[in-house]
């Protein structure tokens, strides 16, 4: 998408914004009832335009955004702020495939390596509450039932607390060799090899980003090396995760969303959840 279709679409965006705006005034003269019921919809109307505008517009927003790779391959998190119209938005950017892919076990019917999995990143991670999966259901990774046992709080956080979504995937089935934390790589691969992904960590590098070389220092049998391999990408990533915050006055919202990197993005999770 071009840089003036983008500016387009912001412009019709604040139209629109405007125009819902404009929909809360005549509501005073409506019943008590029906008027917070109206108005309520026409709140929700505006955070959704913004989060909506927000992923087609966040590849212009951050083109000039020199510290958003530092930040990404710091600590695979980026928090920025924006305005669009009477709405203030604030994201959580995340390489999403730098978390643990929920379908890497998804042939383990007992669940066993996924809970000793989860376990390693909730220990590590201090994460207060328990992500519980169902045990009936197939990782397909766009099915929200994936997270339906656990509360939005666990899952995504909170001002200050960090929820499953910073470390966990719904999707995919690779994690990025450079950007994961040292402890989501042993989780994803300690089935294969305890100690073996935070060997890993302590390898990758500016001067080793190749993972065969990684692999060849380790010395590893043939069959765990495959499973690095199916495991492990380390060309560069295709997906991220956005964790929205919108506010109008004291209306609080929160969407959370994958997107693919293409151009437009292309949103293959889209879930409102609680703030």
């Amino acid at each position: 998408m071009s840089s003036r279709r983008r500016a387009m679409l912001l412009v019709l965006t604040l139209l629109t914004l405007a125009f819902a705006a404009a929909l809360v005034l005549p509501l005073a003269t409506l019943s008590g009832t029906v008027a917070l019921e109206a108005g309520r919809d026409a709140q929700t109307l505006q955070h959704r335009l913004a989060v909506w505008s927000l992923v087609m517009l966040l590849p212009d927003l951050l083109e000039n955004d020199a510290l958003l790779v530092r930040d990404l391959d710091r600590d695979n998190y980026a928090i920025r702020r924006f305005t669009i119209g009477a709405v203030e938005l604030f994201v959580a950017i995340q390489d999403d495939q730098a978390k643990l892919p929920l379908r890497l076990f998804s042939n383990d019917r007992l669940q066993i390596r996924l809970h000793a999995a989860l376990q390693t990143i909730q220990s590590s991670a201090r994460l207060s509450g328990t992500l519980r999966v169902p045990a009936e259901i197939e990782i397909t990774g766009c099915n929200e039932d994936v997270f339906a046992e656990s509360s939005d709080t666990s899952i995504f956080g909170m001002p200050g607390m960090p929820g499953w979504t910073r470390y966990v995937s719904p999707l995919g089935a690779q994690l990025s060799l450079q950007r994961t934390d040292r402890f989501v790589l042993e989780a994803a691969l300690q089935d294969v090899r305890p100690g073996l992904g935070a060997r890993i960590a302590a390898l990758r590098g500016a001067e080793d980003r190749e993972m065969a070389r990684i692999l060849d220092r380790l010395d590893l049998p043939a069959t765990e090396r495959r499973a690095v391999e199916q495991r492990i990408r380390t060309t560069p990533s295709d997906r991220y995760s956005l964790l929205i915050r919108t506010q109008i006055g004291r209306d609080v919202r929160q969407h959370y969303i994958v997107c693919r990197a293409s151009d437009p993005p292309v949103v293959l999770v889209d879930w409102e959840v609680a703030p």
